[in-house]
């Protein structure tokens, strides 16, 4: 009986670890740890490295795909500056870095 005392606080650290692990990387986190101001290495830092980036005009875009659905896919857009100026629930999109480079 004491050993199954052991073994279930590890059960429950290593479960409580995984779902932390898998939340970390979700579109609402995203949301909710990303704002506009924020340099790119505090984007890299909140939530992990993009899938994958674009750049045009100035404006960069860090891509994060959270599944296999378009709706899954968000951008974070830098300025110049390398400071966050939009986050959008779409793919990084030439025309969103026109429009953000004209301002």
């Amino acid at each position: 009986m004491s050993r199954l005392r052991c073994y279930v606080p590890a059960a429950c650290a290593m479960l409580a670890i995984g779902v932390t692990g898998c939340a970390a990387r979700s579109p609402e986190l995203l949301a909710s740890r990303v704002s506009v101001g924020m340099s790119g290495q505090e984007v890299v830092q909140a939530i992990g490295q993009p899938d994958s980036e674009a750049q045009a005009d100035g404006i960069r875009c860090f891509e994060y795909d959270f599944g296999r659905a378009v709706s899954q896919t968000r951008s974070v857009y830098f300025d110049a500056h390398q400071r966050v100026v939009e986050v959008d629930s779409e793919a990084c999109d030439l025309s969103t870095m026109q429009r953000l480079a004209a301002h």
